[in-house]
């Protein structure tokens, strides 16, 4: 691991940047440790930011390095993790040929996220980033607070070039915006082909998905069944406390669900001075809910 002080501001408090990369020895740029030699360390007179690189070739280094970077949000740090590796459907290939997939990822970003304030950005330099919205859960807790990724396959040029231009707008204009055009090499939304997925909008996403999966009346007769099977076998003799009408209810109300759910995943429980930071509703959320599939 190299590691060099830069200077960075950002309205989402970011007080580090951690590149992460896993290539195959096939691949002859190594995009992850230019973007730290050209854009970050040119940068190292200006005090303010940390700035850490590491070269990953397995599993056990991959969660090394993730834990390290724990470890220093633990310490007060709030980074931007740039991971740089090839990425499908279920997760990401490693150099040595071993996969992380996107469950096992998100993860350990879920206590970097909590340990940052809900302040961590993560750059996916990988085909199929998005995919890790579909390991989440509405009842965890959201692995960053947003997400930036391709929305298709780029070549090794190309996203060399992007996340150049992305890193250096960020640190010169302090605009995540600006950063995000330059990304993209247009200010056009509908043109960009990297884009950027905030936590309200994954959480959106999945709790969607958790109604259509099992918010029915099917489904929550079954869970009812199970929750007063469980509580049965648990309290043996002694009445239930709660009527199968009253569990129906309170599953059936997905509004309080939602709010509920909101609540943890966007870590407002334990940083309700970020509640001005997000404001998807229950309301706004279902009228997505046609294009919600195309999100992720």
């Amino acid at each position: 691991m190299t590691e060099t002080r830069v200077n960075h501001t950002a309205s989402f408090a970011p007080n580090a940047i951690a590149v992460l990369e896993s290539l195959r020895e096939s691949d002859k740029l190594r995009t992850g440790r230019r973007l730290f030699e050209t854009v970050l360390l040119p940068r190292v007179t200006q005090t303010g930011f940390v700035a850490s690189y590491y070269s990953i070739a397995s599993r056990t280094e991959f969660f090394a390095a993730l834990a390290d970077v724990q470890s220093a949000a633990a310490a007060g740090q709030r980074p931007v993790l740039h991971l740089e590796s090839h990425g499908g459907e279920n997760g990401i290939e490693l150099s040595n040929g071993e996969s992380v997939t996107w469950a096992e990822l998100a993860g350990p970003l879920e206590g970097i996220n909590r340990l940052s304030r809900m302040n961590l950005l993560v750059f996916l330099a990988a085909c199929d980033g998005f995919n890790i919205v579909r390991s989440l859960h509405p009842t965890r807790r959201s692995p960053a607070w947003a997400i930036i990724g391709p929305t298709s396959s780029v070549s090794p040029l190309e996203l060399q070039e992007a996340t150049e231009a992305f890193y250096s707008a960020l640190m010169t204009t302090e605009s995540l915006r600006t950063a995000l055009n330059g990304l993209n090499g247009t200010d056009e939304i509908s043109r960009w082909r990297h884009r950027i997925q905030w936590a309200e909008t994954m959480f959106c996403t999945v709790f969607k998905a958790y109604i259509d999966q099992a918010g029915g009346p099917t489904h929550i007769q079954q869970r009812v069944t199970m929750i007063q099977r469980t509580a049965k076998q648990q309290l043996r003799s002694q009445p239930l406390p709660v009527s199968r009408r009253a569990l129906e209810r309170h599953l059936s109300d997905h509004p309080a669900r939602f709010s509920d759910t909101r609540t943890r995943f966007l870590m407002l429980d334990l940083f309700p001075e970020n509640a001005r930071r997000f404001n998807m509703t229950f309301e706004s959320c279902m009228r997505t809910r046609q294009t919600s599939r195309d999100a992720i």
